[in-house]
């Protein structure tokens, strides 16, 4: 399951399987290295992904942005992220390579003030120009859709990225841990019976990822 794509969202990092943040049943409270347990396993078969979470911030994540159309006034105007991960991954042991077929949706809260819109190019905000700005979020940002209405003396936007995945990757299993071909993060994991447990550790602001799937054969 590599942990790759995702935080593409935000030019950050990279990664896929992460959602929102993680519960105290999670282990991830408890610091980097959680209450997670690698105890490796039989990774044969397809696993449908349950549930996953990250332990950082998306949200200062979303407005590390370098996009050079995100001007540096706009730096903040995310309030909330939510990422979400539906699909499944099929490991094959005897060609060790795993098949990624997955749909990673990240919904992003904006508040869009007088400065960074002026920065933006919309010198006035009033309803027209917050519809403006949905366009700006969409072709500038590159948010997939957008849509932004006006709320006292700012732009209030609701913004969504879809990232649809099929592809097959080569992977490696040391003791209780595996890697993907040409990537450099590690995927710590158990599995027990039909459920697959995971932690893997990225950079920056979104420091591990947990997820957990189950054996669909």
């Amino acid at each position: 399951m590599a942990l790759r794509d995702f935080l593409g969202l935000f030019g950050v990092v990279t990664t896929l399987f992460a959602a929102t943040a993680c519960s105290a049943d999670s282990g991830a409270t408890s610091g980097r290295g959680g209450s997670f347990n690698a105890c490796g396993g039989d990774l044969a078969g397809t696993w449908t992904v349950v549930s996953s979470c990250v332990e950082g911030n998306l949200t200062a994540a979303a407005n590390l942005n370098p996009n050079a159309d995100f001007p540096p006034l706009c730096h903040g105007v995310y309030k909330a992220v939510v990422a979400n991960v539906t699909g499944s991954v099929s490991f094959d042991p005897a060609t060790s390579s795993a098949t990624n077929n997955t749909i990673t949706t990240a919904d992003s809260d904006i508040v869009i003030e007088a400065p960074c819109a002026t920065a933006l190019g919309v010198p006035t905000l009033d309803a027209g120009s917050c519809a403006a700005i949905s366009q700006v979020l969409i072709q500038k940002i590159f948010h997939d859709t957008a849509a932004c209405q006006l709320e006292g003396a700012t732009c209030h936007c609701t913004a969504k990225n879809t990232y649809v995945k099929n592809e097959t990757i080569a992977y490696a299993v040391k003791g209780n841990s595996l890697t993907y071909t040409g990537e450099t993060d590690v995927m710590d994991y158990c599995v027990q019976g039909t459920t697959l447990h995971s932690r893997q550790f990225e950079t920056q602001l979104l420091s591990t990822v947990f997820f957990t799937a189950t054996r669909a054969n």
